[in-house]
């Protein structure tokens, strides 16, 4: 499953224009209701606020009356929030798998140069037990190994 949501997967955004421009289209109009705004006015300034930013352009100036009334048609608010929340959640969630692994790493450099192991077996050993290119095992070590 990918996640198409503005500022999520780059690679495939940059590679489909229209894709990222729905994604910014639809971000738009989420940041409306989320600020508390009608779902019209939301849409209505999201339709706006794209074709002055040459975001859908094209479809939306001919098409804006049938886009806002296909939206309206099918929203649902209360999927809408429970999308939110699961978005929240999955954030939430990778941001404390990252800082559990970062503190995971910094406690590992900080007990093998207690154990008096050199620099390079630490990096050697840092590099297989978290898999990290070598590149990346270089900048842990320099962030975290006390000289």
């Amino acid at each position: 499953m990918l996640n198409i949501n503005y500022g999520h997967n780059k690679v495939l955004m940059e590679k489909c224009r229209r894709l990222k421009e729905y994604a910014i289209f639809v971000d738009t109009v989420r940041k409306g209701l989320s600020a508390g705004t009608p779902l019209e006015q939301s849409l209505s300034h999201a339709v706006d606020s794209c074709i002055d930013n040459d975001i859908l352009k094209d479809i939306l100036i001919k098409q804006k009356v049938e886009v806002i009334q296909m939206i309206l048609e099918t929203y649902d608010k209360e999927l809408h929030d429970k999308t939110l929340r699961r978005e929240g959640y999955e954030d939430g969630y990778n941001e404390g798998l990252a800082a559990a692994k970062e503190t995971g790493i910094r406690q590992f450099i900080s007990t093998l140069q207690e154990l008096q192991l050199s620099r390079e077996n630490v990096l050697k050993k840092l590099h297989e037990k978290y898999e990290l290119s070598q590149e990346e095992s270089e900048i842990y070590m320099n962030k975290y190994w006390k000289k």
